[in-house]
């Protein structure tokens, strides 16, 4: 026969104990105690479901170590989302000190915005982006040629990509850019 655990004694004050030691790892995402212990108890549930329901499991200290290792991975795992979007929250995007953030992405000391930027850019930007930094020069070339409108180097980045005709890649890539999202 199986080993059916509940949710109390040693396993819920493990818990609790856990999850005291690291609240502060995970604010944003878990701002509440109930949201973190939700989540404690989903890590429950299924490890429940997945060992002991299945007859995997038959004593209480080998559940206990399986539940303590899902737990520690999904805190570790929260956390790390949490920091990301701690870093992109502090990113110096928006200071009020008078400085223009974009004045730093030129500098290779400080890729911190440029990593931001790039990572919230549209579809077709990063497309655009791709297209230009992979491409050989010769194809660059070829593509941009010696009297190439933007209006048509546009048509073709959209028929390369595989873009709507109606898209205009390179004016969403400067607006991106210059802080105005299209």
């Amino acid at each position: 026969m199986s080993y059916q655990p509940a949710f109390d004694g040693v396993i819920a004050s493990w818990t609790t104990k856990h999850l005291h030691q690291n609240q502060w790892r995970v604010r944003i995402i878990c701002p509440t105690w109930n949201d973190l212990m939700q989540e404690a108890h989903l890590i429950f549930v299924v490890c429940r479901q997945r060992y002991c329901d299945t007859g995997r499991v038959v004593c209480m200290p080998h559940f206990m170590a399986l539940y303590k290792t899902s737990l520690i991975h999904r805190v570790h795992r929260l956390a790390q989302k949490d920091s990301r979007i701690r870093s992109v929250e502090s990113s110096p995007v928006d200071n009020d000190e008078g400085t223009d953030p974009m004045d730093s992405v030129g500098e290779l000391e400080n890729m911190g915005v440029l990593n931001v930027l790039l990572r919230q850019a549209p579809r077709e930007v990063t497309l655009v982006l791709s297209l230009l930094a992979g491409a050989p020069s010769e194809l660059l070339g070829i593509i941009l040629g010696p009297k190439v409108t933007e209006a048509h180097l546009s048509k073709k980045l959209c028929k390369l990509l595989g873009l709507p005709p109606d898209c205009d890649p390179l004016a969403m890539t400067r607006a991106h850019f210059q802080g105005g999202q299209s």
